[in-house]
């Protein structure tokens, strides 16, 4: 028996209803091409890693290079057992030309043998529409001899931020050099959103980025004598 063929407008409308419904998402790819493509447009567009090390990420990456050019939103962590070195965090945002938003909760920063001003180059920096550190403890790390020069090489890795978000962020020091910070490009950023910091940490941050509309800070009234 013949059945007519669905149009691929109305395939696309009934698989954006199921955008939240992964293992639905997940039959409806393995049934045909018409159903494939619009499947993965969802399946794929928040990715989370955990589990796994991070230099798996690019090998698979590369060999879905389709796949890749869904993803938007790239959640990495909690992963306290690796370290996630700059090298490897540059070659997956190479691997993904649509993200739009990058997610670091509880991971091991790490340096890499490249000079870290060097990773890209200013015709290469990344663009993102939103940018989350959360529950890094640089104290933890001890590469670098100023636990501050991996939140300033990570910020050195993007032209511009949208949306910052930091949260639960340690220093082991707090001396930033004005010479180490004219290393550094300062990261334009259109807002800053900041929590669980210490106010000395706060405006270390604040002296690495160049903030168009930072979040204003609560009044402390005084009390009346």
């Amino acid at each position: 028996m013949h059945f007519p063929r669905v149009p691929q407008e109305l395939v696309d409308a009934v698989i954006d209803h199921l955008h939240d419904d992964k293992p639905t998402l997940k039959v409806c790819n393995l049934v045909d091409s018409s159903r494939l493509i619009s499947a993965r447009h969802h399946l794929f567009y928040d990715i989370v890693v955990t589990q796994r090390p991070f230099v798996t990420i690019t090998p698979f990456l590369d060999t879905h290079p389709l796949i890749a050019t869904r993803v938007h939103n790239l959640h990495l962590g909690p992963q306290l057992n690796h370290i996630l070195s700059f090298s490897t965090l540059v070659a997956i945002l190479r691997y993904i030309p649509n993200l739009r938003s990058l997610n670091l909760d509880r991971v091991h920063l790490g340096c890499s043998a490249t000079d870290p001003t060097k990773l890209v180059s200013d015709s290469e920096l990344f663009h993102l529409e939103s940018l989350s550190v959360a529950n890094i403890n640089t104290s933890l790390i001890d590469t670098y001899p100023y636990s501050f020069n991996l939140l300033l090489t990570l910020f050195s890795l993007f032209s511009k931020v949208n949306h910052l978000h930091l949260s639960a962020v340690v220093f082991t020091r707090t001396d930033l050099s004005a010479t180490l910070l004219e290393t550094y490009r300062k990261l334009p950023v259109e807002s800053l959103h900041t929590s669980l910091l210490l106010p000395k940490h706060e405006v270390i941050f604040y002296s690495m980025l160049d903030v168009s509309h930072p979040t204003p800070r609560p009044c402390t009234r005084r009390a009346s004598a």
